[in-house]
């Protein structure tokens, strides 16, 4: 067997598929999201696995003919997987049931069938069954094709279609952490769409060869390969996407002494009063890390630690701040819209959620009850 370009591709992919698994699996707190994630990414390692397998076909009968169609069932997976994927991160109230296993019944069938004709002969058995299958078997196999060819698109377009309510809920309700995972959502969505129709064109274009064309599956891994790394960079980059919002970091190894983040505060705190970046709807934590000189890690870390909040939290109570000193003082006269949009908000519903979060009264009851004395709890 003379391993080619598209081998080194796929075993690259599939290292980093397990390393990123791994992460998903490990990640705290536990999120359905993050799990159904890490679920989805490895039965496409087995995915892989099986493409490999089917491309080095002869050596593999020869050799390994136990590891073929192992990888079959998980084929079946990907488009549920992939669904309750979105699902949890469009509605972070959604879970599970009973009734969502009616998805896996496929992968069931075809886990039993596999078990009856062919997962429990023997390796030898199993050469003489691939070498001349029985007709039946030929109709299966081009039959599973077609099913999950179809299973798949057809979970795309529900997912297409929740990203499309995802995006009319974000106009709704507006929140920084909302629009990096409709960014996310919007990728990872259209990003493994797009790559699974490239796959089905290259897939079917194969069949009048007859044989697996090398230039084709190279073109079909890179495919996926490029958009599972960009999975990778964007979670490197985001790691906010996998947290309930953003998961304070253990920063066991930051040489950060006291001294230093008094100082960082003191100039934090002076940015904070005298520029007021947090007016400003789309600022990022790397952004303001730019603004003082420092760096998002340790940013975030002081944000963390000595504010005991995250980025977020820390922004729209500033955010908040600005807005009850509005409202305090009489001789403002914005409405409530006009001071939550000033104030950097994007939505009503947001800015009311962290005004009440703060004060515990909605802008409208703070109001009507405000006094030249009042202060945040």
């Amino acid at each position: 067997m003379i391993l080619g370009f598209p081998d080194i591709i796929l075993f690259i992919t599939v290292f980093q598929l397990i390393i990123f698994t791994f992460f998903l699996f490990s990640k705290k707190p536990y999120k359905l999201s993050n799990l159904t994630l890490g679920s989805f990414l490895f039965a496409e390692v087995f995915g892989m696995v099986n493409c490999f397998v089917f491309y080095h076909f002869d050596f593999m009968l020869n050799n390994f003919p136990h590891i073929i169609f192992i990888g079959t069932p998980f084929c079946l997976v990907w488009g549920p997987l992939f669904y309750f994927y979105v699902r949890s991160v469009e509605n972070s109230e959604f879970i599970l049931r009973q009734k969502h296993f009616i998805h896996l019944i496929p992968a069931t069938v075809v886990t039993l069938f596999l078990l009856i004709v062919f997962y429990f002969l023997s390796a030898e058995t199993k050469r003489i069954f691939l070498k001349n299958p029985p007709g039946y078997f030929e109709v299966y196999t081009r039959a599973l094709f077609y099913f999950v060819t179809i299973q798949i698109f057809a979970y795309n377009i529900v997912c297409l279609r929740i990203l499309s309510r995802y995006r009319i809920k974000i106009k709704e309700s507006f929140s920084s952490i909302s629009k990096i995972n409709l960014s996310w959502l919007s990728f990872v969505t259209i990003g493994y769409t797009t790559a699974h129709i490239i796959s089905t064109f290259i897939q079917i274009s194969r069949f009048p060869l007859g044989t697996y064309n090398e230039i084709l599956n190279m073109i079909m891994f890179m495919t996926f390969a490029i958009f599972f790394n960009i999975i990778f960079f964007k979670g490197w980059q985001q790691p906010e996407i996998f947290s309930e919002i953003e998961e304070p970091v253990k920063y066991k190894f930051s040489k950060l002494t006291k001294e230093e983040a008094k100082g960082w505060i003191d100039k934090l705190n002076d940015l904070m009063t005298t520029q007021k970046p947090f007016l400003n709807p789309g600022l990022k934590l790397n952004q303001l890390a730019e603004e003082i000189d420092l760096s998002p890690r340790i940013l975030s870390q002081i944000i963390n630690e000595y504010f005991n909040q995250n980025f977020y939290d820390y922004i729209n109570k500033l955010r908040i701040e600005e807005s009850i000193n509005l409202l305090n003082d009489s001789s403002n006269k914005m409405n409530v819209l006009e001071i939550l949009y000033s104030v950097g908000f994007n939505s009503k519903p947001s800015f009311n959620t962290a005004f009440k979060k703060v004060t515990g009264l909605t802008p409208t009851e703070f109001k009507k009850n405000k006094s030249p004395e009042r202060k945040l709890p």
